[in-house]
């Protein structure tokens, strides 16, 4: 999987790019099926997937409609990849009525063009009858002529990209510090050092004088902890003979 830095990278590239060529990205929607397949030969040939939104009638679940993406055409067939993890690829006719996929039957419900165009020439948006597929067939025959020419400036724009500011170096992280029984700690919100007599399932325990001078025992977590010295020691008193 590219790393979360190569992604970024690759988005400026792309938005500097249209920005300078004044391209968008824009959806045409096509319901026909007649001359279908040898348009998306065209945008193929360019490197670009098509998207088929399938549908299945009969159910009102999840995956009722259905998207996945052409990668080829095969003679009369096309060849998608599903869109649900899996890494086969599907054969399907342009004529079948029906597609057997997981669970569901489906049908195709519509094609899906989204492709970089220029600002001032943006086509048609819905193909829906053979007078927009007509008009929506020449425009794609305009395109692929076009995109050659309209793409050629591409690795100059790139070489103009600003150079990336200097990243600042990493924040140095101070170690986790570490405790053990007899050590001498400040307890965060206290003034008065104490010392840690037990340590267990994550919590250390230390004892204290409560408001009437007993002594209790209190626990706190790791974070909650400030050493301010070594190891308590027990004095040890001379024997006086």
């Amino acid at each position: 999987m590219p790393h979360k830095k190569e992604i970024m990278d690759k988005l400026k590239i792309i938005n500097h790019v249209q920005q300078t060529l004044y391209l968008r990205y824009h959806k045409i929607i096509v319901h026909n099926k007649v001359g279908i397949l040898d348009i998306i030969r065209k945008i193929l040939s360019l490197g670009f997937y098509i998207g088929l939104v399938l549908q299945d009638v009969t159910s009102d679940e999840e995956h009722a409609h259905h998207a996945v993406h052409i990668i080829a055409i095969d003679e009369d067939e096309i060849i998608f990849k599903n869109s649900w993890g899996d890494e086969r690829v599907y054969n399907m006719k342009i004529d079948d009525l029906k597609f057997k996929l997981g669970p569901y039957t489906f049908e195709m419900e519509y094609f899906l063009f989204y492709l970089p165009v220029k600002v001032k020439d943006i086509p048609i948006e819905t193909v829906n009858s053979l007078e927009t597929m007509d008009v929506f067939r020449r425009w794609v025959d305009d395109y692929v002529r076009q995109f050659p020419e309209m793409m050629a400036p591409v690795p100059e724009i790139i070489a103009t990209m600003p150079e990336p500011a200097d990243e600042p170096p990493p924040i140095a992280r101070s170690k986790t510090p570490t405790f053990e029984v007899g050590d001498r700690v400040i307890v965060e919100g206290e003034s008065k050092p104490v010392t840690i007599t037990e340590i267990k399932n994550g919590n250390y325990y230390f004892e204290y004088l409560d408001e009437y001078g007993d002594k209790r025992n209190r626990s706190v977590f790791r974070f909650q902890l400030t050493k301010v010295g070594g190891k308590s020691r027990r004095r040890t008193r001379k024997r006086i003979r």
